[in-house]
């Protein structure tokens, strides 16, 4: 788990595909979702329980996803996009805390001022880093879902995710 959980939160954009991914085009409109979250291990042991939050507005949609889990950690993400005609992602943040994260992290991204910050703690060391960044339009953190049910059966899209690696899997 915590390894699934690092690879979706990372530092460096992924460089663009070659194929040049473009914007999903917007098939289902998102609107007001409530769900109640379970989610447990292989073996069936719940881990953590959740809430999925999601309200729509006329220019934007704001969904929030967080689990509990049983040993106090936190993994709370937050989106905002816009869906005219195609899918922008417009504000992202996850917090991940508690014993199942051992390197607690809290990165957040916006398109309009194009700033990012992450904020980890690194050895009992808390460690700030922002700076500016230019997402491509395709850019789609916590949003796998819905872009999944707008894409046409049987078609394959190439989209993007900003990563944010934990300190400890950082390479330098």
């Amino acid at each position: 788990m915590r390894s699934a959980l690092a690879m979706i939160a990372g530092f460096a954009l992924l460089a663009p595909s070659l194929a040049g991914a473009t914007p999903v085009e917007v098939r289902f409109l998102e609107g007001v979702t409530r769900g109640f979250l379970v989610l447990r291990s292989t073996t069936g042991q719940t881990l953590a329980q959740g809430d999925l939050i999601q309200t729509a507005h006329p220019d934007r949609v704001d969904s929030q996803m967080v689990f509990r889990f049983k040993d106090g950690s936190l993994y709370d993400e937050r989106v905002t996009f816009s869906q005219q005609h195609v899918f922008s992602l417009l504000s992202y943040r996850l917090v991940e805390k508690g014993p199942s994260f051992p390197e607690p992290m809290d990165v957040s991204f916006e398109r309009a001022q194009g700033r990012y910050r992450v904020t980890s703690t690194e050895k009992g060391r808390e460690k700030t880093s922002s700076g500016t960044l230019d997402l491509p339009p395709d850019v789609y953190n916590g949003m796998i879902v819905v872009i999944l049910k707008n894409l046409p059966s049987r078609r394959a899209e190439t989209v993007h995710f900003v990563a944010f690696p934990h300190p400890a899997h950082d390479p330098a």
